[in-house]
């Protein structure tokens, strides 16, 4: 007689076969997932940087506003070279640096 595979062993040897098929699909989907993740991301953190350039340039100029409506301004020697006072000119500076000493 001829020997004939049972029907249930065919299918056992196609669907491993199917199966990492599926799996592969399953991965290349899943990696277009995590890439458009990462690139969202990306995207969500460009614009978180952006946001907050922006709210610290706003701040700067709140800061600087009320220091020209200033009459007297009291900053520390550190302080007074920063950014903020940069474009300011005064008519008199009083420098006490009685407590370094």
């Amino acid at each position: 007689g001829v020997w004939e595979a049972p029907t249930d062993s065919v299918e056992e040897v196609v669907k491993p076969d199917t199966k990492v098929e599926e799996n592969e699909q399953e991965k290349a989907s899943m990696h277009k997932k995590d890439q458009k993740t990462v690139t969202d991301m990306m995207a969500e953190s460009m614009a978180e940087h952006r946001d907050k350039q922006k709210q610290r340039q706003e701040d700067m100029k709140v800061r600087k506003e009320i220091l020209q409506g200033a009459e007297v301004i009291c900053v520390t020697t550190m302080s007074a070279g920063g950014d903020i006072l940069r474009d300011f000119n005064f008519q008199a500076v009083l420098i006490d640096e009685v407590a370094q000493a």
